[in-house]
């Protein structure tokens, strides 16, 4: 009973170190993709070997990588299954953690890197979230690098105006000196 108990109590907990373990590597995989059309498959597959459904922060990863996916698939409709299952994913990950930044920010890059013809679009609703957390992200040394990446995208990714770019820039400026 006893050991029962023990192994209840610690299993989980090694679950969790297991999955920081492999976040941080999905973190650093996760702007690769652009290098080459199928690294978001490969690490779509990555992510689904883990206990994705279980963390919204996996599953946001999951369905961002899924949806990228795509142009590595043939045929049309079957790029349109892929993505239309990663959007799945990327919603269910928004509503089960909607303050989450870097799952906001997955759903930004994935929709910033879409044909518009797609309709899916809810830059209105991320920004303003991720903008808010950005500068106590970069000033978190375990994920800073992540989001001196994700900063460089959104800048690059043409979806902010005038004076969320002017947010980013400051925000950037001020922890990249330390």
């Amino acid at each position: 009973m006893k050991n029962a108990l023990l192994f209840l109590f610690i299993f989980p907990l090694s679950l969790m170190g297991f999955s920081q373990t492999n976040l941080s590597e999905i973190r650093k995989s996760f702007f690769k993709m652009n290098d080459d059309t199928c690294a978001a498959f490969r690490l779509f597959e990555a992510v689904q070997k883990l206990n994705y459904q279980d963390t919204p922060l996996l599953l946001a990863y999951s369905g961002a990588t899924e949806a990228a996916s795509a142009p590595c698939i043939k045929g049309s409709f079957k790029k349109l299954e892929y993505f239309s299952r990663g959007k799945k994913n990327l919603e269910k990950a928004v509503q089960s953690s909607p303050k989450n930044a870097e799952i906001r920010f997955l759903r930004f890059a994935t929709q910033a890197n879409i044909p518009t013809f797609l309709n899916y679009d809810n830059f209105g609703e991320d920004k303003p979230i991720i903008l808010k957390q950005l500068p106590d992200l970069l000033a978190d040394e375990k994920v800073k690098s992540f989001w001196l990446k994700a900063s460089d995208f959104m800048l690059k990714s043409g979806k902010l105006n005038k004076e969320e770019t002017k947010t980013v820039h400051s925000s950037i400026e001020k922890y990249e000196i330390q």
